[in-house]
């Protein structure tokens, strides 16, 4: 561009010095200017595309034009209004390239984004490193005892749902693996299955503790839908404390 900037100063400077640039014609040449000074401001979509350097320039110099065509120097108001149509037009060619670069920048990340996001094998990861395994093709289930998901005293199962104590740290991770699956899929439906010990007149009180715990969690974190948990306590079961995620309509490579 810049050979293209000394070649137009060549050429206008012996226009200034030939002095015989008509009234007339110079009007029309700042009429030109105006209009194309017009065509960029007017141009919301590129309103954030526009090159201040070349806009500063085409506003300055058709401000030069008008005043020496006021002054009655035609041949340097000639110059300047053709200076002012030459930045215009370019800041408007710069501005209409950014605006396609950048729209074709923007179309390269969406792509990128949707084939990153359709990507499910980091499901399969997710729900491997939870405790769950693939038990069909949209399905996921593991088991964990009360012991590894609950603080309780002498790492033994208690007798009353009072003395059960918070979610162990481990579980609760496994739990954070499973909700960043849920809140992503929408459609993506746990079913917690509890037991407690057998034969304690307590334990189908213990199970239904069990379960509403770990549902409270998970839709503690927000991002799901009450929908998508589904407490089965069972009460009592052939083992002690039996905690059974049953994570259905997954979609997982």
């Amino acid at each position: 561009m810049k050979w293209r900037y000394i070649a137009l100063f060549f050429f206008f400077s012996s226009v200034l010095a030939a002095e015989k640039v008509s009234k007339a014609q110079v009007k029309v040449e700042i009429e030109d200017a105006e209009k194309n000074i017009r065509v960029v401001t007017e141009r919301k979509d590129l309103a954030e595309y526009i090159p201040f350097q070349e806009y500063f320039f085409c506003r300055n110099y058709l401000a030069l034009a008008q005043n020496f065509y006021e002054n009655g120097e035609y041949a340097k108001a000639s110059f300047y209004a053709t200076l002012a149509s030459i930045y215009s037009q370019t800041a408007l060619y710069k501005a209409e390239r950014r605006k396609i670069q950048k729209e074709m920048l923007d179309r390269e990340r969406d792509y990128y984004k949707k084939k990153v996001e359709s990507d499910t094998t980091w499901v399969s990861i997710a729900l491997l490193e939870a405790g769950l395994k693939r038990k069909g093709e949209n399905r996921f289930s593991g088991s964990y005892t009360a012991i590894n998901a609950f603080v309780l005293p002498g790492n033994k199962e208690v007798a009353k749902a009072d003395q059960i104590g918070p979610l162990t740290d481990n579980f609760k991770r496994s739990l954070d693996k499973i909700h960043s699956v849920m809140r992503k899929q929408p459609d993506a439906k746990l079913n917690i299955l509890t037991r407690s010990q057998k034969d304690t007149k307590t334990s189908t009180a213990i199970s239904e503790y069990y379960a509403k715990a770990i549902a409270d969690y998970l839709l503690e974190k927000g991002g799901i839908k009450s929908e998508q948990v589904i407490q089965e306590p069972k009460g009592p079961g052939k083992k002690d404390g039996e905690i059974e995620l049953n994570l259905s309509d997954v979609s997982a490579k």
